[in-house]
């Protein structure tokens, strides 16, 4: 690091998220580890709904940077990574809370676990229901549980498809896991740049997994930390953009797919979901994506 670079920066991404990015600022501000200096800072991807002019308004000591375009999540993560270097960043969605001592706790579990690049807080619904906070790389029957839920709902929560069991997010210990949600996660900045933080090529979705391989292949651990308590909304953008954000979701899937997994795998995965877009076709009604969305990203994928 270089002299007096701060030991905490926080970076938001924020595209039109409305009240929750001053939400979500000012629950940083009330969570901040008196211990150590840094900032916050507000990368915004061209919002137009007045998000980032409210936090500027009410917290003048937050750092903005204003992009020209909604460049992606990676990409915007990216810009914040090299323009506020610390030896800890904490990365979040604007959709989210921090509780009281939850930065101090994730902190602490870095501090404590020097091979750990990345940990992760217990996520919770506003409404205080538990959230998948962590989960296990990606494999076939997690694929299948997205693509027909209606037939394979009732493994939503199994190891099988890739969820850590309640368990061990109740003993309130740091855990291994291979990835953290990346709604929030605190990051060793170090170990970050090592693998060359996120890849842009990953427009939304998928970029904390690609991230999580290269970690663990560079000989990194990523934690669970169930004692640091974050609230996450969940689909603040994505919500107001159902269509693109299923497209975004499975193509970068299938990128992820292309650089990790075996042409089998990749072939299993395809073969799932022509049969999902074909069942959907047949469909009279539905609550997924329409047969124009399945068909746009079938074009998309080749």
């Amino acid at each position: 690091m270089t002299p007096g670079s701060p030991r905490l920066s926080v970076i938001i991404v924020n595209h039109n998220a409305g009240d929750l990015l001053a939400a979500c600022v000012r629950s940083v501000v009330g969570a901040w580890p008196g211990r150590m200096g840094g900032e916050v800072v507000v990368v915004d991807t061209a919002s137009t709904d007045g998000s980032w002019e409210q936090v500027m308004a009410e917290y003048g000591q937050v750092r903005l940077v204003r992009l020209e375009a909604n460049v992606g999540y990676g990409a915007a993560l990216n810009q914040g990574l090299s323009l506020f270097p610390a030896d800890f960043v904490l990365l979040l969605n604007p959709d989210t809370q921090v509780m009281p001592g939850a930065i101090d706790r994730l902190l602490g579990t870095l501090e404590e676990n020097p091979r750990a690049a990345l940990a992760g807080p217990r996520l919770a619904y506003p409404d205080g229901r538990p959230q998948h906070s962590a989960f296990k790389f990606p494999n076939l029957i997690q694929v299948g549980v997205d693509l027909f839920p209606d037939l394979l709902g009732r493994l939503y929560d199994s190891p099988l498809n890739g969820r850590y069991p309640a368990a061990v997010y109740a003993a309130g210990r740091p855990f291994r896991v291979d990835f953290v949600l990346g709604a929030c996660m605190l990051g060793r900045y170090r170990a970050l740049a090592e693998v060359g933080f996120f890849d842009e090529a990953f427009f939304m979705y998928c970029e904390e997994i690609d991230l999580a391989f290269r970690l663990r292949r560079a000989g990194w651990e990523i934690l669970c930390e169930p004692r640091a308590l974050v609230i996450h909304h969940g689909g603040a953008t994505t919500g107001k953009v159902r269509a693109e954000a299923f497209r975004w979701l499975w193509e970068s899937r299938f990128k992820l797919f292309a650089r990790y997994y075996p042409a089998p795998f990749r072939l299993a995965a395809r073969f799932l979901l022509r049969l999902a877009a074909s069942r959907a076709a047949r469909a009279r009604s539905g609550t997924g994506p329409d047969p124009e969305a399945w068909g746009e990203l079938l074009r998309a994928l080749g």
